[in-house]
Order: structure tokens, then sequence, then C-alpha cells
């Protein structure tokens, strides 16, 4: 997408999988990314398009439980990356992701996860060198040379999760019968 106002507008989804939730990053806006329903597909067609795919929250599954995603090898090694900092995962999650990306030798992502204003800006990711492109970004974060920050507090993160529960109750019942 480019620069706008010097910031670098970087496309990204999180997709909800039966394996976990999986974030792939883009130049470009794909809606193509939205059609595939099986997510060997998906990762094999994020390679082809040079994406940035990362499990998100790997140990977010209810707070902390890991998602099914860790007991699959072969998706896990098409993975690009771990998101290690979730603004609405317990700081025990995160700590969890980062030594599960450690051990896989896979990059670092980090997110805000927010879905209330409250929450956004909570979590980032700082870059050690000026990016006017997609490609300066990717390249940065497989160099280490872009790492997630953010300090995540446990009570505040369940308590966003609530809130959003409670503003939408089917959504946390349908999360609940889904698994």
């Amino acid at each position: 997408m480019g620069k706008v106002n010097d910031i670098l507008i970087v496309c990204g989804v999180e997709l909800d999988t039966p394996y976990g939730h999986i974030l792939v990053y883009m130049d470009e806006p794909d809606e193509k990314i939205l059609q595939i329903n099986n997510l060997n597909e998906l990762l094999d067609y994020s390679k082809e398009h040079e994406y940035l795919t990362s499990i998100a929250h790997p140990y977010g599954n209810f707070l902390i439980l890991p998602f099914p995603i860790l007991k699959k090898k072969e998706l896990i090694d098409k993975i690009d990356a771990i998101e290690i900092i979730n603004g609405r995962v317990p700081n025990r999650g995160n700590t969890l992701a980062y030594e599960l990306a450690v051990s896989l030798s896979k990059y670092f992502t980090g997110g805000s996860d927010a879905h209330l204003l409250s929450e956004v800006g909570n979590v980032g990711l700082m870059c050690y060198e000026n990016i006017d492109s997609f490609d300066d970004l990717i390249n940065l974060i497989k160099h280490g040379k872009a790492k997630p920050y953010g300090k995540v507090r446990t009570y505040k993160a369940i308590a966003g999760i609530l809130k959003t529960s409670l503003l939408k109750p089917s959504r946390l019942l349908h999360r609940w019968l889904k698994y």
C-alpha cells in the first residue's frame, strides 16, 4: 500500500482456522486470502506471494491454552513467525509464545489485538532502521531488526476480553462450541 503522511501502511488479516489464528501480512489487499478454506493452501498461497505468516497468540486459546496448530509440525514448518507479544494474552501466554518462537527459530511479531479503542497501541513493533516499503519491513523482521514491544497487564487483558465478550455474547458461545 505504501506510505501515507510518511507512515508505512501494511495490510494484514487475522484468520480464524480450526488450528488457531493465523496472521498474514501483505503489501496490497488480497481478497483471495479470505476465500481460502484450507490452512495448507493458505500457507502455500502466502509463500507464493511472499506474504509473511505468523501464528497469532499461540497460547491465547481461552487465555493461556495452546491452539491445536502447535501439534501440527507440518503446518508449523510452513509458518514464518510467531506472535510473541499479544495485548490480550496474559504475560504467561506471551512468555510461552516467545520460548516457542526461539525453540523453532521463527521470526517474531507482536500486536495489540485491539477490540476496544483503549487497547490500540498497547503492543507494537520497534524498527531499528527506517522502512520505506513492505519489503523493508519484512527484511527487518527476518534480520531481527524489528522487535515487538509492549507491556500486557493480565487483569486488563482479561477485563478487555470479558468486556468484548459481554458485548457480543454469541461470539463467546461460538468460540466455546467450535473447539
